[in-house]
């Protein structure tokens, strides 16, 4: 499972960079009581090199997904990934 989506993001130079299609997996998912966090990393292409890492937060369902599958809906509510499309 993964997402494709362009998001913009800060340059090394501190300018903002529109980044397109970018192939984004949720690679590591995990919980404890007071949080789950989830790792993302995005991709310039399926095949491509790593552009950035990131982490979010999110409120993890006990009777749910998996966190995995959890982690790629709670991407899919928020604005930057909005347009994002399942790949």
């Amino acid at each position: 499972m993964a997402l494709q989506a362009t998001l913009t993001r800060l340059s090394n130079f501190g300018q903002e960079t529109e980044l397109q299609n970018l192939y984004i997996k949720v690679t590591s998912a995990y919980a404890t009581k007071q949080e789950a966090k989830a790792t993302v990393i995005a991709f310039a292409s399926v095949d491509g090199n790593a552009l950035f890492t990131e982490s979010h937060n999110f409120v993890l369902d006990l009777d749910g997904p998996n966190p995995i599958k959890q982690a790629y809906l709670y991407l899919k509510t928020l604005s930057e990934f909005s347009d994002a499309v399942d790949c």
